[in-house]
């Protein structure tokens, strides 16, 4: 059976998502304090203190046991009595991983800290931190202990809530996140960092006089409430928003390409018209014989195309191994499909699905290029289903050996017949 403990809104105990009854208020007081404080050996007397504080009634022993005879009969039930320990010193409980929020959340926060994986910290924060949250921490609890760790917890919260803002807003991203900080501005009406954060989404997202007024009704709220005025960072940012000249994030890059070669050579002639005409938007193929050097060509203009990129280059071998036949349409599909989501963070399905991603992106930047290997036979003119259209967020696609009309041909059934039209298919020559 799954038990999990849940302190991070009401406390209870559930099997498979089913809620154990057979608590009191005063036994969940004392579970939920217990799990605070999970495989730490916690004597009498400190459970006391944290249930009365200074004036425990005479019973507190005989209620402290009987709570403890109650969430052991709970957790027999739950087939997990052996959670609940009793040592010479007082009590313990030990929740293994994955059945206490707590520790989890605590543990998302951990992980969650990888600057190079911002995307996978984004995932971790909101689908196994923030998302672990059902309201207010200890809510049914009435105990003396409760509201400092009940301030305590919602503190962890709500720095988890701004780091988790600070990345969004890192990536250039402020769409999604405008309501929850105005929610939470609500919420905490006078916590600057949020109104910061909310000014600062509203001028990402072009609403500089939302992101003003935003700030007028904090420094009034602060006035009215405090006497007090902002800080100087706040005032700063008012300015820069007020004058345009709040920095806007860098985007972090995404590159999936294969090494490049520091010495590369021989092919300056298609490798400068490869890097002049690739700001029209076209897909260009390159032909030739195996071996010859074409995905070297198309990696080694990828490397080169990063500051016209910003938002990344990718890159797929559709044939790693030239014995085996070309990849299936359907793992194709998948494979550009898996690319776009851990790197792009954009869920693709089919490729029918690939290029509306561009939305996702910055629309002042070029879109990610591409450089696929497709092979070396005949075979390798097989086209990438369903066809896409004419797709200008795509700009390089190097082709394997196959004839320059079979080349040509798959070019057009993939990406739109306009877009080849009148155009000749780059080759390195022989």
């Amino acid at each position: 059976m799954g038990v999990r403990f849940t302190v991070l809104g009401p406390v209870e105990v559930t099997v498979d998502g089913v809620r154990l009854d057979g608590l009191a208020p005063r036994h969940r007081a004392v579970l939920a304090y217990l799990l605070l404080h999970a495989g730490t050996v916690l004597g009498r007397d400190r459970l006391i203190d944290a249930m009365w504080g200074p004036t425990p009634p005479e019973t507190a022993r005989s209620q402290i046991h009987a709570a403890v005879t109650a969430i052991r009969r709970v957790l027999r039930r739950a087939g997990a009595a052996d959670m609940l320990q009793t040592r010479e010193a007082g009590y313990v409980i030990v929740p293994r991983a994955g059945q206490l929020d707590l520790d989890e959340f605590t543990g998302a926060l951990s992980t969650a800290g990888d600057p190079q994986r911002i995307r996978a910290a984004l995932a971790l924060w909101r689908g196994a931190a923030l998302a672990l949250w059902r309201g207010e921490p200890f809510a049914d609890v009435t105990a003396d202990y409760a509201a400092d760790a009940r301030a305590l917890l919602t503190e962890r919260r709500l720095s988890a809530f701004e780091r988790l803002a600070e990345l969004e807003l890192a990536l250039g991203r402020p769409e999604g996140l405008i309501d929850d900080l105005a929610a939470q501005v609500v919420a905490h009406p006078l916590r600057e960092k949020l109104t910061c954060q909310l000014m600062r989404a509203l001028h990402l997202a072009g609403r500089q006089p939302d992101a003003l007024a935003a700030a007028r009704a904090f420094r009034a709220r602060l006035a009215d409430e405090q006497g007090l005025d902002p800080s100087r960072a706040f005032a700063a940012l008012e300015q820069e928003i007020l004058t345009g000249d709040a920095a806007r994030p860098p985007v972090e890059q995404t590159s999936f390409l294969p090494r490049d070669l520091p010495d590369f050579a021989g092919r300056d002639d298609e490798l400068g018209r490869l890097t002049r005409e690739t700001r029209d938007g076209m897909i260009y193929a390159i032909d030739g014989m195996a071996g010859i050097g074409k995905t070297t060509l198309a990696v080694h203009t990828a490397h080169r195309l990063a500051g016209r990129y910003p938002d990344g280059r990718l890159f797929v071998d559709l044939l790693r191994d030239h014995a085996r036949a070309l990849a299936a349409p359907e793992e194709t599909s998948d494979a550009l499909g898996r690319l776009c989501d851990h790197y792009l963070g954009v869920a693709i399905t089919a490729m029918d699905r690939l290029f509306p991603y561009s939305r996702h992106l910055r629309p002042s930047a070029p879109s990610a290029a591409s450089a696929t290997s497709p092979g070396t036979r005949e075979t390798s003119t097989r086209p990438t289903p369903p066809t896409i259209g004419p797709c200008p967020s795509t700009r390089r696609r190097a082709n394997g050996g196959a004839r320059p009309s079979s080349s040509a041909t798959w070019v057009r059934h993939t990406s739109g017949r306009a877009t080849t039209s009148g155009r000749q298919i780059t080759s390195p020559g022989p």
